[in-house]
């Protein structure tokens, strides 16, 4: 009897710890494969700083990123996971005013309209790998 109960408090034990290694694990198990994303986003050769860079899955969340001054991005899938969904995304370019400026903030960065085809009727589109990818675009407002 005795060694019985040893043997069930080790088995219980091994599940314990399995089951601390695997809900521990750091990743979501509803998280996608991701790909880490960065690049440069130019309008007639102009960075587009300031401006939101948004890669949309067919389905599932989207990824975005803020353009720096340099017009050099690096999305974020959520809070400081870096990365979008693996596969097929839209990719679409807009401008969100997140109130800076005007209150002693930075100031306002000059505003340049977005071609449709760029933002709400985006026809960019990539296909993101797993591992590092690098996606840059040169866009035309004419």
């Amino acid at each position: 009897m005795f060694v019985f109960l040893i043997r069930l408090a080790l088995f219980h034990s091994l599940f314990a710890v399995i089951g601390l290694i695997v809900g521990c694990s750091g990743q979501a198990s509803d998280q996608p494969d991701l790909g880490r994303v960065t690049g440069r986003v130019l309008m007639d050769n102009e960075p587009l700083a300031g401006y939101t860079i948004t890669y949309t899955p067919s389905t599932g969340r989207p990824a975005f990123s803020v353009i720096d001054s340099d017009g050099q991005y690096d999305l974020n899938y959520i809070r400081n996971t870096k990365g979008a969904k693996v596969g097929p995304n839209k990719v679409t370019v807009t401008w969100v005013d997140f109130g800076g400026g005007s209150d002693g903030g930075d100031p306002p960065v000059k505003k340049i309209k977005i071609p449709k085809r760029y933002s709400t009727e985006s026809e960019l589109s990539v296909d993101v790998k797993p591992g590092a990818n690098t996606f840059d675009f040169d866009l035309n407002s004419k």
